[in-house]
């Protein structure tokens, strides 16, 4: 009996670290062709639309925005706090909204800069 309620718990402790991973921003990995290629394999075409957005950055082929804090607004919003490096120069903390429309990101900083719509990566 003992044993059984240590599976229950544990089993337990599985689904709800799950769930908690899965209402983190983004909830997986995002991005357009040739960013889901780079999170797959590594190399990437050097394109310039790249994009790839996931748990801890948003990278573009002109810039890369560390994702310092996500708060999610629902399922399918986010407010975010991102520290953005754009050709050797980094800016201050920005804030930024996220929103999941037909089952992609769009990031728009406060400057009305927008990356995406970026699709779960295959």
């Amino acid at each position: 009996m003992r044993m059984m309620r240590t599976f229950l718990f544990l089993g337990l402790a599985l689904v709800v670290t799950s769930v908690r991973a899965a209402d983190s921003f983004p909830g997986g990995v995002f991005g357009q062709a040739d960013g889901c290629r780079y999170a797959k394999t590594g190399e990437s075409s050097g394109a310039d639309d790249f994009l790839l957005i996931d748990r801890d950055a948003i990278t573009t082929a002109v810039a890369v925005c560390q994702i310092k804090k996500a708060t999610m607004e629902g399922a399918s919003a986010a407010k975010l706090v991102l520290s953005c490096e754009s050709e050797g120069e980094s800016g201050d903390d920005e804030a930024a909204t996220a929103s999941l429309r037909n089952g992609a990101w769009t990031v728009r900083l406060a400057d009305g800069t927008a990356f995406g719509p970026a699709k779960r990566c295959p």
